[in-house]
């Protein structure tokens, strides 16, 4: 068996385009492992994904996408990550945050412990929305918030914890669950979902990293708001209406009744 590597021996490659020779092997590995939990889009939609220009202004919002395909020095795959940049501009002209939405990482086994995930959490998503708020003309110092969707915890499930153990290592909080009800949207084929009877939403959790504001263990309601507004704004433009209906209710129906909402740094 090989050894874990350190982060000095990967090579990371950024996909941002369609023809970029490792992307089909990219999206198959992250839909191997989560493509049966119906948390993976389809890879259509990661194409039209890698299409978004952050300098385009689509109903108040820039988005860019780019997938990760880091490999080690035998060239095999060691991780794979995706994620968003979502600007939403009346947010953040009025000093509210830019997000990046941490979509999915997949680490190979043998190489946990090399620093991937860190790596990945806080030099490459933080780049991508720098780099987006310079090409969308927004302020550069901008705060920045990474937000990554989780199965929730359940006890005795040692792989879902241990992947919520590494995104708290990496730095991000967990969104108590008790104020607010998440779902993510429904990622199945439009057939399957009009045969079932309509969408319906996965209950995860949030994760956050504030960046700059790491110590803070709570945040005020509205900015939690406004950051799943931005979340379903990115869903939105590769998702039909009547899909996103169900989320956008419960989120209404779960409106967060305190000013401010705890950040949890264990489980």
């Amino acid at each position: 068996m090989r050894h874990s590597k350190k982060a000095s021996d990967l090579t990371v490659h950024i996909i941002r385009h369609k023809d970029d020779p490792l992307l089909k092997q990219g999206y198959e590995a992250l839909n191997t492992y989560f493509g049966g939990r119906n948390e993976m889009e389809a890879l259509a939609v990661i194409i039209e994904r890698l299409k978004w220009d952050p300098s385009e202004n689509i109903s108040g919002c820039g988005f860019h996408y780019e997938m990760v395909v880091i490999t080690d020095s035998e060239g095999k795959i060691a991780c794979v990550g995706d994620y968003s940049v979502i600007l939403s501009h009346q947010t953040i002209l009025s000093g509210g945050a830019a997000i990046v939405h941490l979509s999915h990482i997949w680490v190979d086994p043998e190489q946990r412990g090399a620093g991937i995930v860190e790596q990945y959490m806080n030099v490459l998503t933080i780049n991508a929305a720098r780099q987006s708020l310079a090409e969308a003309e927004l302020p550069a110092d901008a705060p920045i918030t990474l937000a990554a969707e989780m199965e929730p915890y359940e006890a005795g499930n040692m792989e879902r914890i241990l992947r919520l153990r590494r995104f708290f290592r990496a730095g991000l909080l967990m969104v108590d669950p008790a104020a607010i009800t998440y779902l993510q949207p429904d990622f199945r084929a439009a057939a399957e979902i009009d045969a079932s009877g309509g969408a319906v939403g996965v209950p995860l959790v949030l994760m956050l990293r504030r960046v700059g504001k790491e110590a803070e263990r709570t945040m005020p309601a509205d900015e939690l708001h406004n950051l799943i507004l931005g979340l379903y704004a990115m869903y939105a433009q590769t998702m039909r209406p009547q899909d996103m209906q169900v989320i956008y209710q419960t989120l209404d129906d779960n409106e967060v009744r305190d000013s401010t909402v705890a950040l949890l740094n264990r489980v």
